[in-house]
């Protein structure tokens, strides 16, 4: 995990960032990382930060959120 977000004192995000996210094993890494993170720090929401790629990956471990960063950005 790269980063965090919080509220107060709470954890609300996990971030991930990665520019080369078209990879299969570079996705598996990045999903993987974050929900260690998510487990251990009680993360709500789960976040890849990428260049362009935009989506919502749903596993059975939970959803991902994928953002491009000027869109991150914008919220």
């Amino acid at each position: 995990m790269d980063f965090v977000v919080k509220e107060g004192l709470r954890i609300t995000e996990a971030i991930q960032v990665s520019a080369a996210f078209a990879d299969p094993k570079t996705r598996e890494r990045e999903f993987r990382s974050l929900y260690e993170a998510a487990e251990e720090l009680k993360a709500g929401r789960l976040t890849v930060i990428t260049g362009d790629e935009e989506g919502l990956e749903k596993t059975d471990r939970g959803e991902i959120a994928i953002v491009p960063l000027w869109k991150w950005l914008l919220r």
